[in-house]
């Protein structure tokens, strides 16, 4: 069994190394830099060595020279397999050290088989060859150096190259980390902020910079502790958190609703750090509140019209349609009023939902001289076009009415007048909690729902005039 003495610093190579020439019939012995290997080789003289060249303590080409000063040693044949020595002057200098081989890793493991067969059996009980022109001492050290400075040369432009990358990483990832529309948060486990995105200026309306974050807790910018305990369980039970939804608070009170995606790493450091994103869903809100307000809408219409078959007169459906404004169009309060001909007021006749109490003694008319008729229901009635307003406690038209808007919690109205017979009778008015929430497709139903009133008056009219005319008959 042929014995073979490896020399490699690194571990898992020289494992490897060593299963595969065990696996084949050889007998190994290893060992990590060149001391060690010279060490092993006189207590027990190999039948070849196999060597890396770039080696702690003594290098490949060191112990090659000193294999070859060793009149034992010397005929053993001495083969270098390394990965970083590969210029051909690497290999010149090992051939004139005495080296048989010079293999550049990696090599399929047959081919390596077949190299390492090759060296033994040519030097099979042979004295190895002495170098073709043997160096002295001087020779030598000036071709060591000489590779040493090649591998520092080929190290440094290793280094340079990797070192651009990083730098072109670096600022790959700071475009990013600028530019992305999340906001990205490192977070101590106590919640303390140890990094974030310039971003945060845009999430908050210019209200904090980053600077000003960094040092204090997170907790702060909940709108409610609620949303933190919903992440940090989201956390706890899946390992992170994905898309939970929450509020940023900013600085003067205001809140912007943000989906928020987090989970819990190791640093560098070794300490647990949680690291999040902030997605601001401004746009996703809106949209989700307008499909919700058409759907409850299309509802509110249907309802509507089911009441207009079932009911056989205004008094029985102006109660109905006001409910139905209210329970399934997401209104707040909806109330209908009809006018007086001789004192051209409006009096509500029929309402339902939250504030009716402020109803009581409200002053309403279609007189255009009147400081009560310029209103949104003395408006549309009189000039018989719906009107809408979108931030009642901020639109002049509805100044007479304010206080009362402001107690009972109406933020925009829409007024709709009724007719019958082709004359307006009145109006139908709905109040929401929202500001800004008759958008066109909204408007549309609205429309829609008090023609089909209408037409449900004109009915009415027709079916009392056809009684009248029976009793008369």
């Amino acid at each position: 069994m042929d014995h073979v003495l490896i020399v490699e610093d690194h571990e898992e190579n020289r494992n490897l190394l060593k299963m595969l020439l065990e696996a084949n019939g050889y007998r190994v012995t290893a060992a990590g830099d060149g001391l060690a290997a010279l060490a092993h080789a006189r207590r027990d003289p190999p039948d070849a060595i196999v060597s890396d060249a770039l080696m702690p303590k003594m290098d490949g080409f060191a112990l090659c020279r000193a294999w070859m000063q060793d009149a034992a040693l010397r005929p053993i044949p001495f083969i270098f397999y390394s990965a970083t020595y590969v210029q051909p002057e690497d290999e010149q200098f090992a051939a004139a050290l005495g080296a048989v081989r010079y293999l550049i890793e990696p090599l399929e493991a047959e081919v390596f088989l077949g190299e390492l067969r090759a060296v033994l059996q040519q030097w099979a009980g042979r004295t190895a060859p002495s170098p073709a022109s043997p160096l002295d001492a001087a020779a030598s050290h000036a071709l060591h150096e000489s590779a040493l400075a090649r591998k520092l040369e080929d190290k440094m432009v290793q280094l340079e190259a990797v070192n651009r990358k990083l730098r072109e990483s670096e600022e790959k990832y700071r475009r990013i980390y600028d530019n992305v529309q999340d906001v990205y948060i490192e977070t101590s486990l106590d919640g303390t902020i140890l990094e974030m995105s310039p971003k945060v200026a845009t999430l908050s309306k210019g209200q904090y910079k980053r600077e000003d974050l960094i040092g204090t807790s997170v907790n702060a910018l909940y709108a409610d502790a609620r949303y933190r305990d919903a992440i940090l369980q989201a956390i706890k039970q899946r390992g992170r958190a994905i898309d939970v939804e929450s509020v940023f608070r900013n600085r003067d009170g205001s809140f912007v609703p943000c989906s928020v995606s987090a989970t819990v790493v190791r640093g560098a450091d070794g300490e647990l750090k949680t690291v999040a994103t902030l997605r601001d869903i401004t746009e996703r809100k809106v949209a989700d509140a307008k499909i919700q307000r058409l759907t409850q809408l299309y509802a509110a219409l249907s309802q509507c019209n089911q009441a207009i078959v079932h009911c056989a007169s205004e008094e029985e459906l102006f109660p109905q349609i006001c409910r139905v404004a209210v329970e399934f169009g997401g209104m707040k309060m909806a109330w209908i009023g009809l006018v007086n001909a001789a004192s051209q007021e409006v009096k509500p006749v029929a309402a339902y939902g939250g504030g009716i109490e402020y109803l009581e003694g409200v002053q309403v008319s279609v007189d255009a001289g009147s400081a009560f008729g310029h209103g949104l229901v003395g408006t549309a009635m009189r000039e018989n076009r719906p009107v809408w307003c979108q931030d009642y406690l901020n639109d002049p038209m509805t100044a007479p009415w304010h206080d009362r808007a402001a107690r009972a919690g109406w933020r925009s109205m829409a007024a709709l007048p009724l007719q019958r017979d082709g004359a307006v009778i009145g109006a139908y008015a709905l109040l929401s909690a929202e500001v800004n929430p008759f958008d066109e497709a909204a408007r549309e139903l609205l429309v829609e729902m008090a023609t089909d009133i209408g037409f449900a008056l004109d009915n009415f009219a027709r079916e009392a005039a056809r009684e009248r005319a029976d009793l008369d008959l």
